[in-house]
């Protein structure tokens, strides 16, 4: 993960395909056939065990709302700085 860029960290495997994540933003998530959702673009991060994607200011406030409806909270997104919007 590169400093200073907020980034968004999802754990997949614990995703329930709820797709609350789906209807807050469209743009960066999707259902995929397995029934979970996935965060486009995003790179598997091994050390994490999370999906991560570092995202541009514009789009914290869509990551913040995804990670907010999301029923099980396997969505994180942080700012620049690596503190825990959500």
């Amino acid at each position: 993960m590169t400093d200073g860029k907020a980034h968004v960290e999802y754990d997949r495997e614990n995703c329930i395909g709820a797709g609350a994540c789906v209807a807050a933003n469209p743009d960066w998530w999707s259902i995929e056939a397995d029934g979970k959702a996935t965060l486009r673009t995003s790179t598997f991060d091994e050390a994490k065990k999370m999906w991560v994607l570092e995202i541009d200011d514009a789009d914290v406030q869509k990551h913040v709302d995804a990670a907010g409806v999301c029923p099980v909270t396997v969505i994180h997104v942080y700012d620049k700085a690596g503190t825990k919007l959500v």
